[in-house]
């Protein structure tokens, strides 16, 4: 069993996975760990590294302990988190989607985004993914993986309707908290961009 500490070690050539399990044992999600040796110990190696993309956020193991004896069953269960939170619930919701990577409902459909608690970015995908693909669902956590998210494989393609109710948290509440990682924590106005050029027909009431 490998545990990750930080310090200096020597470089191996593999890529570990480190899984997440449920209540019942079953692969929950994976995080791909690039490790170097750190110590040998009797009861197996001290193993230091880093995550493959971004480091987890520290929320994301609460988060994954909520999932552990099965996915969200309502929605808006990140409504309780602040922007690193949702951050954090948008990670979680990633690593889920790519485990059971749901098929493309037909071009032309109809989701609702509930704006309620849209009052940020990460707040606003953590929305986009449950009206895309129920609690817990994930389409995207910044500009390029939504990007990716409208190319397939992600519950739609571009060419759908959103309706956005309570557009009008947004429009009032939404900063730019990050503008030296604007891909991360964009403006609205990027994100409405983004959509536009995926084709998506945008109905905010």
């Amino acid at each position: 069993m490998a545990r990750l500490l930080p310090g200096e070690g020597s470089e191996t050539e593999f890529v570990t996975e480190l899984e997440v399990l449920g209540e019942d044992a079953s692969v929950l999600g994976r995080y791909y760990v690039f490790p170097s040796l750190t110590e040998r110990a009797p009861e197996g190696v001290l193993l230091s590294g880093y995550v493959w993309g971004r480091p987890p956020l520290p929320e994301e193991e609460e988060i994954w302990d909520i999932w552990r004896s099965g996915p969200p069953r309502e929605s808006g269960l990140w409504t309780r988190y602040g922007p690193q939170g949702r951050r954090a619930w948008t990670h979680v919701a990633l690593h889920r989607h790519v485990r059971t990577d749901g098929a493309d409902r037909p071009d032309g459909s109809t989701f609702e985004l509930d704006g309620t608690h849209v009052t940020d970015s990460a707040g606003f995908f953590c929305a986009l993914g449950e009206a895309i693909n129920g609690p817990g669902g994930y389409y995207g956590a910044g500009l390029d993986s939504l990007s990716d998210c409208m190319s397939g494989g992600y519950g739609t393609a571009g060419r759908f309707t959103l309706l956005w109710t309570h557009f009008e948290v947004a429009r009032r509440s939404w900063k730019t908290r990050k503008p030296d990682d604007l891909a991360q924590a964009p403006s609205l106005e990027s994100v409405l961009d983004v959509l536009g050029r995926g084709n998506v027909i945008l109905d905010h009431r």
